[in-house]
């Protein structure tokens, strides 16, 4: 509950600083309009994480979940650096692709490891996994997922789930900070939350020997 709560918290700073910054512009550039559709976009996602672990279907928003990973990304390399150049390339590259052919030439791992993701631990549980789901890929997956898929299923792994996300939710704040320094400060607040709770690592034992998942799922600077 505690990791719930830090990713309602989460979601309600963005909304916040969204609503007295970028909602009374009344001349928006590109990179503000990408921003605001971005950041409307990562807060729906976010949202429908929290809905399906509710319920008790965790194991489907895995593909949410996937998808929410790769929009965050691409979010904080477009505003990294060469943001303008970073930007039309990005927005034109959507535009070669139909509607479900592969639409994106994005190489997340790389995008990753120049946003500072440290080592690919990360990559390989969090990104391969969710992926796995959203592509019915069993390749990486224990047969015993497959037979019985409990596991996914409890509150473990909905808390999981909860931090990935309160986690992609600081990557946002810090992509719109960027571009209004003033504002969406709070990222390192909600970073230095979750790399605080001591209870995270118990948590979430058995599920990380499980998947030989390793300590980089609540380091926020992977």
């Amino acid at each position: 509950m505690k990791n719930k709560n830090l990713l309602v918290k989460s979601l309600k700073l963005i909304e916040k600083d969204l609503n007295e910054r970028i909602k009374p512009m009344k001349i928006l550039q590109k990179i503000d309009r990408y921003l605001m559709f971005a950041t409307a976009k990562s807060l729906k996602l976010a949202k429908s994480l929290i809905i399906l672990c509710d319920k008790g279907h965790s194991s489907e928003s895995m593909p949410i979940l996937r998808s929410l990973i790769e929009h965050v990304v691409n979010m904080r390399w477009i505003m990294n650096k060469n943001t303008n150049e970073r930007l039309n390339s990005f927005l034109k590259d959507l535009e070669k692709f139909e509607f479900g052919k592969r639409w994106t030439n994005c190489n997340l791992c790389d995008r990753m490891t120049e946003l500072g993701f440290k080592n690919k631990n990360y990559y390989d549980f969090v990104v391969k996994l969710t992926y796995s789901y959203a592509h019915a890929n069993a390749s990486s997956l224990d047969i015993n997922d497959l037979i019985n898929p409990k596991p996914y299923n409890d509150n473990k792994h909905s808390e999981a789930i909860y931090v990935v996300t309160a986690q992609m939710m600081g990557h946002v704040m810090m992509a719109l900070n960027k571009r209004y320094p003033k504002y969406f400060k709070n990222y390192t607040l909600i970073w230095n939350q979750i790399k605080g709770c001591k209870n995270i690592r118990k948590k979430h034992e058995k599920l990380k020997q499980k998947h030989k998942f390793k300590d980089n799922i609540n380091n926020l600077h992977i």
